[in-house]
């Protein structure tokens, strides 16, 4: 049985109700990693360990011929660059609307991908 990835989101959730800056940056990057450890495995690459993986989730679905996916790609790409400054730069302010964003950001992913599924 493997993990559901979706849970992450979930903990995500949890975690902004914490309403501290650390809870926030933790959010963001568990957020970013539900979906996209949920697209990595559906596009085939669970089995890839490199750390271009990300790059490489993310390019698939952004030169897509489905418009949803491209949507999607550019999304997870979007949610990549927060989750790298909240897990990254301590100089930047990480807020509450931030986390809210990306969490509602993988939440809208995840509601596209039910219409597949």
């Amino acid at each position: 049985m493997s993990f559901d990835w979706k849970k992450f989101i979930e903990f995500a959730e949890e975690l902004h109700q914490q309403k501290s800056e650390e809870a926030f940056r933790t959010a963001i990057s568990r957020a970013y990693y539900s979906v996209f450890c949920t697209l990595r495995n559906l596009k085939g690459f669970n089995k890839y360990t490199k750390s271009d993986v990300h790059s490489k989730v993310i390019g698939t679905l952004r030169t897509s011929q489905d418009k949803d996916e491209q949507w999607i790609g550019k999304t997870l790409d979007s949610l990549r660059k927060e989750r790298n400054l909240a897990d990254y730069n301590g100089e930047k302010l990480v807020d509450e609307k931030t986390s809210q964003r990306c969490i509602l950001k993988a939440e809208e992913i995840f509601k596209y991908l039910g219409k597949y599924s």
